[in-house]
């Protein structure tokens, strides 16, 4: 059973979010501007509905029914930055019964980005808009992969 302090959500078999952390989630989603990840808004949801990306989504379906098969935890590291910190978090994933997960995040590692940084999602593919990687948080800016606080200065460069 995870602490008071922890992130975490469980699943039911068919993946659905059947209870979504203590006040701690809460408190994790206002603070990272995420008022639609609200245990009142997701809770009952499945968790496809809250995850961009087709490869993002095939990503984590891969992870939960890999834990199904084999029975037993398994741990990923990911970025997961707020607007003014880079953020290094842990994801557990372990066997609950009846199919059931339980999904713990963890903070590993925390420093302050020099500028703020923000993301929105787009709703279209446009020529003009970053590729954002959802595990490692880097930017695919001319064919390679950057940290987005490379890409920021990179922007912040007079051209010529």
């Amino acid at each position: 059973m995870p602490d008071d302090d922890s992130i975490y959500y469980r699943l039911d078999a068919e993946d659905r979010i059947v209870e979504a952390g203590s006040d701690a989630w809460d408190e994790f989603a206002t603070q990272n501007g995420g008022r639609s990840a609200l245990r009142v808004q997701i809770e009952g949801t499945k968790i496809y509905a809250h995850v961009a990306g087709e490869a993002s989504r095939m990503f984590v379906w891969t992870m939960l029914d890999g834990v199904r098969k084999l029975g037993r935890d398994t741990t990923k590291r990911s970025r997961c930055d707020s607007p003014n910190l880079k953020r290094q978090m842990e994801m557990t994933i372990a066997p609950a019964g009846n199919g059931g997960l339980l999904v713990t995040h963890r903070t590993v590692r925390t420093e302050p980005l020099l500028r703020p940084l923000s993301f929105a999602a787009s709703p279209r593919q446009s020529t003009r808009l970053l590729v954002r990687c959802s595990m490692c948080n880097r930017l695919r800016v001319d064919g390679a992969w950057r940290e987005p606080e490379a890409v920021q200065s990179l922007a912040a460069q007079p051209p010529g």
